[in-house]
């Protein structure tokens, strides 16, 4: 019996491994596009994000060290800021655009990058970060929207009088 959960334990670790990397081709490769901002969608996010987070902490009794808890959300916010920072915001047909330069796509996948190894340690066992994942995630969201400057036109204005 304990071999048999020994191999399945490695199983679904190299099988989580495979939809990492997978998961980490597909989010790279969408880094360069041009979404949508949706404040209220991005208000939900982080109200379930942290919600969940502090839910399951209380179901499982299971809670991050503060020093861990603080230095994640700080870490996770000043990566957010930074990608945010890195982002131009346009507005087209009364909608709010973003769209990453080149190196906020750089900051998004070093935080990608972080975000997946450190979830491959915490399922190998080589180290427990427990909720600290979780909370840089959140604070990347937050740090994201309160980093991104203000909206350009996407479309000139014109010139008084009709002349262009």
């Amino acid at each position: 019996m304990g071999r048999s959960v020994a191999l399945l334990s490695k199983i679904i670790v190299i099988v989580s491994a495979g939809v990492s990397v997978a998961a980490l081709v597909v989010a790279l490769r969408a880094a360069a596009r041009e979404v949508r901002i949706r404040r209220w969608l991005e208000v939900t996010r982080v109200a379930v994000g942290l919600g969940g987070v502090l839910l399951m902490g209380a179901i499982t009794g299971v809670q991050t060290a503060a020093g861990l808890a603080i230095g994640a959300v700080a870490a996770g916010g000043l990566v957010g800021f930074i990608q945010g920072r890195q982002t131009i915001v346009s507005i087209r047909d009364s909608k709010l655009w973003a769209k990453r330069t080149v190196w906020g796509i750089v900051v998004f996948a070093a935080g990608l990058i972080a975000m997946q190894l450190a979830g491959l340690g915490s399922r190998t066992g080589a180290f427990r970060f427990g909720q600290a994942v979780a909370l840089f995630s959140i604070s990347v969201g937050i740090g994201l929207a309160l980093g991104r400057p203000a909206p350009s036109s996407a479309t000139p204005p014109i010139a008084p009088g009709g002349a262009s």
